[in-house]
């Protein structure tokens, strides 16, 4: 299912979109499918038409919460990762446990690349073409993985002291 949004709020020269993104079996293990996670788009106020931005996927560190700055000059994605997979994944067998046979699945980055793709789709100011993904520590790991294993949809990776190997989280 494409996130909702539930909320919408000023910023100064840009508004911040509070969605919600329910979950199914492709975003998340059988188990907890049908949780919703939060997530935040921000993008300028005003965009005159025909007008292409740069969309930048922004990935918050161990703990963290999305953001919600934004900026007049391009639009920007702040999913949330709250079980702090290191933006990978986890078991398929979860919440039950985890089992022998247990296959530990992208769930994480495909809320993420789910999220872009409704941006894409909803926002006409959206240049595909120029979608940057960052963050730092924990979201410099997911970066650079979802950067490296959806690297057709990214122009740029920006990542600061991440983690290369999540799984070893």
């Amino acid at each position: 299912p494409w996130p909702t949004v539930e909320n919408t709020a000023q910023g100064d020269g840009y508004v911040i979109q509070y969605l919600s993104q329910t979950t199914d079996e492709f975003l998340d293990s059988p188990g907890h499918a049908g949780r919703s996670f939060d997530a935040i788009v921000t993008r300028p106020g005003e965009v005159p038409e025909g007008t292409k931005l740069p969309v930048s996927v922004r990935l918050h560190g161990f703990g963290g919460a999305p953001a919600n700055t934004g900026w007049s000059g391009e639009i920007r994605i702040f999913p949330a990762d709250p079980d702090n997979t290191y933006w990978w994944g986890y078991a398929d067998s979860l919440p039950t446990g985890i089992t022998e046979d247990a296959e530990v699945l992208p769930y994480t980055q495909r809320r993420v690349m789910h999220l872009l793709e409704w941006v894409l789709r909803n926002e006409p100011a959206a240049d595909p073409e120029r979608v940057v993904i960052q963050g730092g520590s924990m979201g410099g790991a997911g970066a650079m993985t979802i950067g490296l294993m959806h690297a057709r949809h990214f122009s740029a990776v920006y990542t600061t002291i991440g983690q290369a190997i999540p799984r070893n989280h």
